[in-house]
């Protein structure tokens, strides 16, 4: 009977550790996330980037036969 109880109270004890342990993880990503959201929307909004348009005929080349 001891020996069911030792194995019963130990699968217990790491469910119990694990448990905890993704939940604080868990926590604290999204008190992260959070703040990244805050922040992001405390930011100015950047201007994206305009990238120079590509002239096909002089750089496109076809590999040869």
């Amino acid at each position: 009977m001891s020996l069911w109880l030792v194995i019963l109270l130990s699968v217990f004890g790491f469910v119990a550790v694990a448990g905890l342990a993704f939940l604080f993880i868990w926590w604290r990503k999204r008190k992260a996330f959070e703040a990244a959201l805050k922040n992001a929307k405390e930011a100015p909004v950047a201007q994206p980037s305009v990238e120079p348009k590509m002239d096909e005929a002089s750089t496109l080349k076809m590999p040869s036969e």
